[in-house]
């Protein structure tokens, strides 16, 4: 029988024009599944846990585009779907639950016509303990 979760759990993180591949690629692969698979009272509950990871940071146009920009220095701005890789090659769980990219755009900043990736994933997990069957 399917067991409705008794509690949620819920993690967002929210990033400004700060990017380090390293740190982010660590922090998804890592930190953020950790959290999905770990949280206090997850496994006993059947609780959910909720990530959303959300950041704004300039990135290219498209896919070869170049950065037409002095600051930041290309080596720091995203590949246009860079972040959309990180999170879809990423699995949560061993049955391989992955992240569900709910917004992925280009817009302009106001200053300089700089572009920035808007970009938000999330995953919900339950409990593996839990029966999910229907």
């Amino acid at each position: 029988a399917h067991k409705t979760p008794s509690a949620q759990r819920i993690l967002v993180v929210f990033a400004v024009r700060f990017w380090s591949r390293l740190l982010v690629k660590d922090f998804v692969a890592e930190t953020l599944v950790k959290f999905c698979q770990t949280s206090p009272d997850v496994a006993s509950s059947g609780s959910r846990t909720t990530v959303i990871f959300a950041i704004s940071q300039f990135g290219k146009q498209s896919v070869g585009a170049s950065w037409n920009f002095a600051h930041p220095k290309e080596k720091h701005v995203l590949e246009r779907d860079e972040l959309k890789s990180i999170f879809q090659s990423t699995s949560l769980s061993s049955n391989k639950e992955s992240w569900n990219v709910l917004h992925d755009r280009v817009v302009a900043d106001s200053d300089h016509g700089r572009t920035l990736v808007q970009f938000v994933a999330e995953s919900s997990s339950i409990a593996k303990d839990q029966d999910s069957n229907t």
